[in-house]
């Protein structure tokens, strides 16, 4: 990680954190960072991208989805997803094509270029993760991964 990132991630300080802080305070603050460091790596290619246009093209990573699907993913509304949706198909990210399975709706889906935008923020997240390996060490570092998981799945309803 660079340290030209610091300044960007000491803003994102609301509360001072502690290695006594909640869990749950340390997550956001985490996620938070790496939200920053991915939103500005994707900015160094085109700096009109924000935090919505990325969450929706990494909705749409394993292939294409209708607009009221995307939204449900990210969930939302059809109407909050669709101008984001409209600025990407005109900046030529996304691209729309007829739904084989109902010829009146249309999928959303990543152009070449989308498709490299979206490596780049996959490269960023993908450094993160490395530094934290480098930090921790694989073994600590896997464990970390795996006690998040355990507490995300703690929350989730119980299924059927």
């Amino acid at each position: 990680m660079s340290r030209g990132r610091s300044s960007a991630i000491d803003s994102l300080a609301l509360v001072e954190l502690t290695p006594d802080s909640r869990i749950g305070a340390l997550a956001r603050r985490l996620a938070a960072i790496v939200t920053e460091g991915v939103l500005a790596a994707v900015q160094t290619r085109d700096p009109r991208i924000k935090r919505a246009h990325l969450r929706v093209c990494t909705t749409i990573l394993d292939g294409p989805a209708r607009t009221v699907d995307i939204a449900a993913r990210l969930g939302t509304t059809k109407q909050t997803v669709s101008p984001t949706v409209e600025e990407l198909v005109g900046w030529g990210y996304l691209t729309r094509t007829s739904d084989p399975k109902d010829g009146r709706a249309k999928l959303v889906g990543l152009t070449a270029d989308g498709r490299s935008l979206s490596r780049t923020a996959v490269e960023a997240a993908n450094d993160f993760e490395a530094a934290w390996r480098a930090t921790l060490g694989p073994e600590r570092a896997e464990e970390c991964r795996s006690a998040l998981w355990q507490m995300i799945e703690s929350q989730r309803a119980p299924r059927d």
